[in-house]
């Protein structure tokens, strides 16, 4: 049984990591860090009979708890209360750069001009979809319009999302025949808390709706799993590429509905785009992002090795759709192993997890609260590697505490080579079963083990 002290240690680190460090100060941040995240591994065994009453009691306490801290690792919810105010003002929040309100003539009634030197990207239009405008809309109107009440209803909306999932989870892995249990490694992982609660980050909203349509996916809801996944896109546009392979599953009858229902429910939570100049000025910047930004990468930073090597300087412009390229190969092949060996609606969180892990290996930018959507998973599969990377990825917060930022390759190296490592000792057996024969192979191994 998990011992009360444990719960105590971990929930008191959190309050701190919320309340008292900001970015700057790395050291402070990576001992607390540290600190949680071993009451977290410790918790987690699978040894441990955790009470399931216990563990959600003490997520949600602490999570109601972080509420009033204002996000320390990020600047990015001063954009979100920025894009909540335009909104309310009745203006359309893709319309301008910050820049151009700024210099305006006339600005929108409810915007707060002093959250201007906070934004993170003044020369770019807002990239967070429609979807997730309302949540930022909501929090400016509860809070009439003031910037730090925006900052607190947004943030509790964020929390309710989080709350929320952790009962979708529950009766997820009941239907997946598996230990409740195993929600803690969503409910207590540190990252979760820091990202979502802690720092507001929308990859709260799209997970919670990712579960939904795990939840209708594992039963014979082909339209609902289909609207449940639309509106995960809706929220965060990368889930897209989850749809071609949960329609192969062998076993999913509904798969036709499934698609369309999906590709309908993201297409009218964009449709809000097709208004004036919005769907030009939101591609823009998600261009722009692509091709400008890298932080924390892996494979893309040794092919800018050789680019540079070749070329004598950064040849972004052609080695991250290379990148991309890259990925999209190793995604058809995935999708063809799912077909060709059967693979079952039942193993999907496994395949899910090999289709995130390679798509943030290949990008040129994986900020921490990314990976996520692994943690989540890694509550359905039981596969460490996730929750390793979890743990590890925190090192990149290393770039903050140098002005102007400045990211340290070597701890960018040795971090991906823990994640490599952690999977090729912790989950080889299970990636490899899903490699060598889907579902049959399963059987035989949970045979020789019983």
């Amino acid at each position: 049984m998990v011992s009360r002290i444990l719960y105590l240690v971990w929930a008191l680190g959190i309050v701190l990591l919320a309340y008292l460090p900001d970015r700057q100060d790395f050291l402070l941040l990576t001992l607390n860090f540290s600190a949680v995240f071993l009451c977290y591994w410790l918790i987690i065994d699978p040894a441990n009979k955790i009470r399931l009453k216990s563990l959600l009691l003490v997520a949600i306490v602490t999570r109601l708890a972080i509420i009033p801290a204002n996000p320390n690792l990020t600047d990015d919810f001063y954009r979100y209360v920025w894009d909540g105010q335009i909104s309310l003002s009745l203006q359309n929040p893709y319309e301008k750069k910050p820049s151009e309100w700024v210099e305006s003539e006339e600005t929108p009634r409810f915007l707060d001009t002093d959250l201007y030197p906070h934004l993170n990207s003044p020369e770019y239009y807002s990239v967070y979809p429609p979807f997730t405008q309302m949540f930022f809309a909501t929090g400016a109107l509860i809070a009439r319009g003031d910037s730090g009440g925006a900052v607190f209803w947004t943030k509790s909306l964020m929390v309710i999302t989080e709350i929320t999932l952790l009962f979708i989870i529950v009766p997820l892995l009941r239907k997946m025949g598996k230990d409740p249990g195993m929600v803690a490694i969503y409910a207590l992982n540190p990252l979760v808390l820091m990202e979502i609660s802690g720092n507001m980050h929308i990859e709260g909203i799209s997970i919670l709706f990712l579960a939904l349509a795990l939840m209708y996916y594992h039963g014979k809801k082909g339209i609902r799993t289909g609207m449940m996944l639309g509106l995960s896109i809706g929220a965060k546009i990368l889930p897209l590429i989850l749809l071609p392979a949960m329609a192969l599953a062998s076993n999913f009858k509904q798969w036709l509905s499934f698609s369309v229902a999906a590709l309908l429910m993201a297409a009218l939570l964009f449709s809000p785009l097709l208004f004036g100049h919005s769907w030009l000025n939101f591609f823009e910047s998600l261009r722009l992002y692509y091709q400008t930004f890298e932080f924390n990468a892996s494979i893309y930073y040794i092919l800018r090795f050789i680019g540079e090597w070749i070329r004598g300087y950064n040849w972004i412009s052609f080695m991250g759709p290379l990148s991309n390229v890259l990925f999209v190969v190793l995604y058809l092949g995935v999708l063809l192993m799912v077909k060709s060996r059967s693979v079952t609606k039942q193993r999907m969180p496994e395949i899910l997890t090999i289709i995130f892990t390679l798509y943030f290996l290949f990008q040129t930018t994986v900020h921490p609260w990314y990976i996520l959507p692994l943690v989540m998973l890694s509550a359905l599969t039981g596969w460490r590697y996730p929750i390793v990377w979890s743990g590890i990825i925190f090192l990149s917060y290393h770039a903050y505490s140098v002005y102007p930022y400045q990211e340290n390759l070597w701890i960018t190296a040795f971090s991906y080579f823990i994640v490599i490592l952690s999977a090729w000792w912790l989950d080889r057996d299970k990636i490899k079963a899903i490699w060598e024969g889907g579902e049959k192979q399963h059987a035989v191994s949970s045979e020789k083990k019983a």
